[in-house]
């Protein structure tokens, strides 16, 4: 069900494109090149990109990425997916601006 949720929300910003690039078991998405959330089919939750401070609920991956679990709320997942995009997008655009 949540990654239906994933999928549906994902595919609703500017720009954002879901591909495979791992093969049929992985979901990417991305945008402008650049990804912001993915998971998998047999996955736990799905990986996106952290703020500075990081996100509340998650199993942390490394410094830049966690991973929210499937159990966490629709809310919060919406969020969290909202901030992973716009985050890789300042980054975008600072990047461009240097």
């Amino acid at each position: 069900m949540h990654e239906r949720f994933a999928d549906k929300h994902c595919g609703r910003l500017p720009g954002a494109e879901r591909v495979q690039p791992f093969g049929p078991d992985m979901v990417v998405w991305r945008v402008r090149g650049r990804m912001f959330a993915a998971y998998t089919g047999e996955g736990a939750g799905v990986s996106v990109r952290l703020r500075q401070n990081g996100a509340q609920q998650t199993f942390e991956i490394d410094a830049d990425w966690a991973v929210l679990p499937w159990e966490t709320p629709i809310d919060v997942l919406r969020l969290r997916i909202d901030e992973s995009y716009a985050l890789v997008l300042r980054e975008l655009d600072l990047t461009n601006s240097a």
